[in-house]
């Protein structure tokens, strides 16, 4: 009975790994788009609205997926606090913060700090074409994530499982 109760055990653990390895690669894309979109709600809010960053951040942050919001209310709470923060700093140090706690990688988060060196220092035509560029690369990262995800899912799925299986054949 505890050997069946073991095996078990080791199957459903390894199986559970296998889940959380996978999950991640169908998170990616998602955050991915969250991210274009919410920069095209920030490109709107600059241009037509004329929104002062800080405050089109903060309001953003309210109206975007939760899991990427924390960056742009970070982000936007240190340009209010008014300590000498530049765009570019309080963007970089709210990513740093939040982007290991998604599915993004390295590239991704590349783009979005290149995004970052742009934003507050020039006029709103210019800053609105830095979003643009970033929403054209991420749509390129969507993509690759998509594939990624496409080839990548099930295989984690099923090999959590069948290394638990074949775990437990070679301990039994």
């Amino acid at each position: 009975m505890i050997k069946i109760l073991a095996a078990f055990t080791v199957i459903v653990c390894s199986g559970a790994i296998g889940l959380i390895i996978a999950k991640q690669y169908s998170l990616r894309p998602i955050q991915l788009r969250n991210f274009q979109f919410s920069l095209q709600m920030l490109a709107t809010d600059i241009s037509y609205a004329a929104i002062p960053l800080p405050e089109a951040l903060l309001s953003l942050s309210k109206k975007t997926d939760k899991r990427i919001a924390d960056v742009f209310k970070l982000a936007g709470e240190m340009l209010n606090s008014r300590v000498g923060y530049t765009a570019d700093e309080a963007w970089e140090y709210a990513l740093s913060q939040i982007i290991p706690k998604t599915a993004l990688k390295s590239a991704d988060q590349e783009i979005l700090i290149n995004l970052g060196k742009s934003l507050g220092l020039s006029d709103r035509e210019d800053q609105i074409k830095h979003i643009q560029l970033a929403i054209t690369q991420l749509e390129q990262q969507i993509s690759i994530a998509q594939s990624e995800k496409d080839k990548n899912e099930k295989v984690w799925k099923y090999l959590g499982f069948c290394t638990g299986l074949m775990l437990v054949i070679f301990i039994i």
